[in-house]
C-alpha cells in the first residue's frame, strides 16, 4: 500500500511541475518539442510501416503528440504513474514482511 501511494504521490508532485514549468515558459519551447518530435516520428515511420498495424499504430502516434501543458503533464503523470506501479506490485509481494 505504501509504494502505491508513494508512486501516487511522486506521479502527481511531478505532473505539477511539469504543468508549471511549462505554464511558466510559455508556448515556444512546446512548439519546439512538438516539432522535434514530429520530425523524431518522422523518421521512423519506416520502421512503423514494417510492422503488422504499424500504419494505425504511427497515426496514433503522431495524434497523441502533446502540445498543451495539461497534455504534457497528463504524459507525464501516466508515464510516471505506470513506471511506479510496475515496480510497486513486485515490491509488495516480495517485501511484505
Amino acid at each position: 500500500m505504501a509504494g502505491i501511494l508513494t508512486t501516487v504521490l511522486a506521479a502527481v508532485t511531478s505532473a505539477t511541475g511539469v504543468y508549471g514549468f511549462a505554464r511558466a515558459t510559455g508556448q515556444a519551447p512546446i512548439d519546439r518539442h512538438l516539432s522535434e518530435m514530429k520530425a523524431l516520428l518522422e523518421a521512423s515511420k519506416d520502421e512503423f510501416i514494417k510492422q503488422a498495424g504499424g500504419q494505425e499504430q504511427y497515426e496514433r502516434a503522431q495524434q497523441s503528440l502533446a502540445h498543451t501543458p495539461q497534455a504534457l503533464a497528463s504524459d507525464d503523470f501516466e508515464k510516471k504513474l505506470l513506471f511506479g506501479l510496475i515496480l510497486s506490485f513486485p515490491g509488495a509481494v516480495f517485501f511484505r514482511k
